[in-house]
């Protein structure tokens, strides 16, 4: 019983620093106007939804563009899965922006989504290379469009080491 106590006080320290730690970044974020550019859906709440939160009860408006729908290559999907799933994860994507209270939301090439003419949607995968002009140019155009002044995305390390979250760090760069 004193391992499980001594392992929840831990747990409640460690989330509670976290937590300190997103109201003191996004109190000295400049900007009232930001873009949260991920890579995939599910990376808003996996990565982002603490900042959001914080971000919001600061009154700064959060938006949100999400580079690709999802999709692996056709020829590496599994029979069950398909673009029922890239739906699916989209539709959640929709969801929790809705629940985060983000106003703006985009998910690159998916639906009737802005497409740039000359930036074919991006692909997801680990050996999928996205260029960094591309992603300049998509998030480039957002910021235009939505009259962004702040913008937040992945560290260098892409957060989890996924090559796209890398990618969209250096392209949003």
């Amino acid at each position: 019983m004193f391992i499980w106590l001594c392992a929840f006080v831990a747990l409640v320290i460690v989330v509670s620093r976290y937590f300190v730690l997103f109201q003191v970044v996004t109190r000295f974020m400049p900007g009232s106007r930001l873009l949260l550019v991920t890579s995939h859906p599910d990376d808003e709440v996996m990565f982002f939804a603490p900042f959001v939160i914080e971000a919001r009860k600061q009154n700064k408006m959060v938006h949100l563009l999400c580079l690709s729908k999802g999709l692996v290559k056709e020829e590496d999907i599994d029979k069950d899965i398909g673009e029922d799933n890239v739906n699916k994860r989209c539709l959640e994507l929709f969801n929790s922006s809705e629940l985060l209270k983000i106003p703006h939301v985009e998910i690159y090439g998916y639906g009737s989504s802005c497409s740039l003419p000359s930036i074919p949607p991006f692909t997801d995968g680990p050996t999928e290379q996205w260029p960094e002009d591309h992603i300049a140019s998509v998030v480039d155009f957002y910021i235009k469009k939505w009259q962004i002044d702040t913008i937040v995305t992945f560290d260098s390390a892409g957060v989890s080491n996924h090559p796209n979250h890398k990618q969209t760090h250096r392209g949003v760069r």
